[in-house]
């Protein structure tokens, strides 16, 4: 049955604790109406280690039924302090000890009729995964262009605008001692070449891409040793691109040369 607890500002006597626990022992709480609070305060100390996971922080919204839990550890004669914001009407404290008995149990609960939850901490102060944080989470969207937004994400690479168009850029580094592929082909794509930079190595060549095994997207351009270009166009104009389904080449009449090519593969026309 849940307790009732009215006084503004009071210490819970049944979620506390200063009786250490056998091997394996746990101490539960008892479930208190906090319907008058908006912040419990709890400090806990042990000279043994708690399991993993072995402090718990449950909230009902009948004082009978646990509805969420919330868990944390103690480890061996390290201090803990939270201030929690309460996420039910009722709340209460589980400890459940390790395999070592302990000597030592410190569980100290309040609740509060002010406060924020907020914990302020030495710059210094070094954070582990064990810490309650307030948490923020910020999402990135993107409008496409039939007028439907997309969030970014793994799944969904965030596509770069550039002049209302929405396009997945992306690129591609080569290194090629002799005509070689520099983007492998995309199933009923077109790649849409829009920025381009290449570098000639140890002789004077010629280079141009090309499309698939066959059709050159330009004429031949002839650099001497160690020349080469930059040329960049802003999406979705684009300088050259290949027939759908082919992949781009670059073809070169000497020894080698280097780059990297921007691009997008999203377009079949």
């Amino acid at each position: 049955m849940a307790k009732s607890s009215s006084t503004p500002g009071s210490a819970s006597v049944v979620n506390s604790t200063y009786t250490p626990l056998g091997v394996g022992g746990v101490f539960l709480g008892e479930y208190e109406d906090l319907l008058d609070y908006s912040l419990v305060t709890l400090t806990a100390f042990s000279d043994k280690d708690s399991i993993v996971d072995g402090l718990e922080f449950q909230w009902s919204g009948d004082g009978v039924n646990t509805d969420q839990t919330e868990r944390s550890r103690l480890v061996a004669n390290v201090g803990r302090a939270f201030a929690l914001t309460p996420r039910g009407r009722y709340f209460r404290v589980k400890f459940t000890n390790n395999s070592v008995a302990e000597t030592v149990l410190r569980i100290t609960t309040s609740y509060r009729t002010g406060g924020t939850g907020i914990i302020s901490r030495p710059l210094d102060f070094a954070m582990s995964e064990e810490n309650f944080a307030h948490t923020i989470r910020a999402v990135m969207a993107s409008k496409q262009l039939d007028g439907t937004f997309v969030n970014a994400g793994v799944a969904a690479p965030f596509p770069c605008l550039d002049s209302g168009s929405g396009k997945t850029l992306k690129s591609a580094a080569f290194n090629l001692a002799a005509t070689g592929t520099v983007v492998a082909a995309v199933a009923g794509k077109r790649i849409k070449v829009y920025s381009a930079k290449l570098v000639t190595r140890n002789n004077d060549l010629d280079a141009n891409f090309r499309s698939g095994a066959a059709t050159a997207l330009e004429g031949p351009q002839f650099f001497l040793k160690g020349g080469g270009y930059v040329e960049t166009v802003n999406p979705p104009a684009f300088l050259f691109a290949t027939t759908a389904g082919e992949r781009l080449d670059l073809v070169l009449s000497g020894d080698g040369a280097s780059g990297r090519v921007s691009y997008w593969d999203d377009d079949a026309t």
